[in-house]
């Protein structure tokens, strides 16, 4: 694949940008092709999109690429972005939840929130 002139490369960039935030997984293999391009600003602008739409079905596609890919470091990075991708995600109340019984717990073994003990 030639390298792109500049218009057609951002024209690629703002298409890459503009599947990301649909935040639809059905998107995903829209932007795969891109992840092994030539262009270098493009891979990246592709694996952001991975990113961006933050869906456990782009893991598998991450790691396709990265089978396609020459560069190592580019290939691991893929790699460790797909891992992320299937990271199991935790809903907000359970993280509120988590956060407030932490700080009760560190009030109560640190003696936070208790009067001082008496004088003798």
């Amino acid at each position: 694949m030639p390298p792109l002139e500049a218009a057609a490369k951002q024209k690629v960039l703002e298409e890459i940008h503009l599947i990301s935030i649909s935040y639809d997984p059905v998107e995903l293999p829209r932007i795969q092709p891109y992840l092994t391009h030539p262009d270098p600003e493009v891979r990246e602008a592709a694996l952001n999109g991975f990113v961006v739409l933050g869906h456990a079905h782009g893991a598998p596609l991450l790691r396709d690429a990265a089978r396609k890919l020459t560069n190592p470091n580019e290939a691991a990075k893929l790699l460790e972005k797909a891992d992320w991708l299937e990271l199991p995600s935790i809903p907000p109340e359970i993280i509120r939840t988590r956060l407030l019984k932490k700080a009760a717990q560190s009030q109560s073994s640190t003696g936070a929130g208790s009067p001082p003990p008496a004088a003798k």
